[in-house]
Formats: structure tokens, C-alpha cells, sequence
């Protein structure tokens, strides 16, 4: 009983710091790459004399060095919103979104901003993300894929729970089923990884199939093209450093 007691813990802490390790990374990549979003390689060459690897800060964003976009505002207050005994509450993330988004931060995707600022009004999240869907044709960004990491670690070992909450909380900025389908993935990914499983054995669903483990050329050069902020190049990008 010793024995097992000892394994568990250690098997548990493992697991802890895997899960801190999955936050801790999201938001030093964040602060590190923030300043060069927009840029080219060419011009970040120029600039910084070769690739960035240190906070610099800077940017569109004038940030300081070290400090995140909304990707690390959106992502911890989800974080916060799933320190319950129940875990993923579409109301709590909701509401987390709302007080993030009353904070004045220095930037706010626009498909996340329409809904944001729908939802303020008291508006149903399903009218106003599909509102915004038919106004502009599009609302498969990235911005609910960029958050959504707290979803897999809080319901690790609860994957029925983990598909629907991963969609439920892309579904509350973004209409299109391609960006739920993705949140969903990524969220079952990094619970494997998190639980020692490797990328290799990981297979995506018919839908998303050309977007996971794609050649890295392909991933490239949809990142480097004017589909930077759609959620299947996310994908394509996240499915490439996963594989490091």
C-alpha cells in the first residue's frame, strides 16, 4: 500500500507539472511572439538580426517586455472561471469573458469583441455570434482556439465532458463549427499529452484530418500567408510544435 500510495503521487505530480508547463508555455510564447505579429521573417530578420529569443517587447501592441496579448488574458480568465467543484460552466465563462473584457485590454479580436459586446447587452450568445457570422461571412478565427487550454486540464480524464465544453465555450464568440471542432481537438491533444500519450498516436477527425500533423512546408506557409488568424492554420501551427 506504501508502494502505490508513493506511485500515485508521484504520478500526480507529474501530472501537475505538466499542467502548469502547458499555461506557463502558453504564456511565455505569447509574450515572446506578441511583439513580431504582423511582421514577416524577412522584416523580423532585419530587425532583430535572426529569430527572437528573448522578450523584447514592443509591437503593434507597445507592450513591455514579457507582457501578453488577449491570448493569455482570455485563457486565464477561463482558468479562473474553472476553479469550481463543477469545472466548465458556460455562465462562469461567460462572465469571466465580460470582466476580462471590461478591463480595457490593449487588444481584442474582432469576432471575440462582436460577441463580447453583444453579450454585454444581455444579447444570447447563438444571435449574436451568428449575427456577426452572416454580417461579415466568416467567424472561424482563432480566438476561441487560442483560449482554450484550461477546458482540457481542468477534465483531464473526462473526455465526453471535455468534447462538450471545449464547444459549448468556442460556441459563446464563434458561430462556425469548424472553430468548435477545432477547440474540441486541440483540447483532447493536450490532455493526451498531458497524460504521456505521443503526438503520433494522436489521430484528428475526418474534418480537421488536413489540418492536423500537415507538412511542415504547408503549415508554414499558411501561417505566413493572409490566413494567419484562421483556426485551421492555428491548428496546422500548433500541430507542428507539438511534434518538437
Amino acid at each position: 500500500m506504501l508502494h502505490q500510495n508513493v506511485f500515485m503521487g508521484s504520478v500526480g505530480e507529474r501530472l501537475s507539472d505538466r499542467a502548469r508547463g502547458v499555461l506557463l508555455g502558453l504564456a511565455v510564447g505569447d509574450a515572446l511572439g506578441a511583439p513580431l505579429e504582423f511582421m514577416t521573417e524577412r522584416e523580423i530578420r532585419r530587425r532583430y538580426g535572426g529569430p527572437v529569443v528573448d522578450l523584447v517587447g514592443g509591437g503593434w501592441l507597445s507592450l513591455v517586455p514579457g507582457e501578453g496579448t488577449d491570448d493569455t488574458g482570455m485563457t486565464f480568465a477561463l482558468a479562473r472561471s474553472l476553479a469550481t467543484s463543477v469545472g466548465y460552466e458556460t455562465t462562469r465563462a461567460m462572465a469571466a469573458y465580460l470582466d476580462w473584457f471590461r478591463s480595457n485590454p490593449k487588444d481584442v479580436g474582432s469576432t471575440v469583441g462582436a460577441a463580447l459586446v453583444g453579450l454585454s447587452a444581455g444579447r444570447p450568445a447563438a444571435e449574436v455570434t451568428e449575427e456577426y457570422h452572416r454580417a461579415t461571412g466568416r467567424s472561424a478565427g482563432n480566438g476561441s482556439l487560442m483560449r482554450v487550454a484550461p477546458i482540457a486540464l481542468r477534465h483531464l480524464h473526462e473526455a465526453q465532458r471535455r468534447a462538450g465544453a471545449a464547444r459549448s465555450d468556442s460556441k459563446l464568440t464563434h458561430f462556425d463549427d469548424h472553430a468548435a471542432g477545432a477547440c474540441e481537438l486541440l483540447c483532447d491533444v493536450l490532455a493526451s499529452l498531458v497524460c504521456g500519450v505521443e503526438v503520433s498516436e494522436i489521430a484528428a477527425p475526418e474534418s480537421l484530418a488536413h489540418e492536423w500533423a500537415p507538412a511542415r512546408e504547408v503549415a508554414a506557409s499558411e501561417a505566413a500567408g493572409g490566413r494567419a488568424g484562421y483556426v485551421g492554420t492555428a491548428l496546422m501551427v500548433a500541430s507542428m510544435l507539438s511534434a518538437v
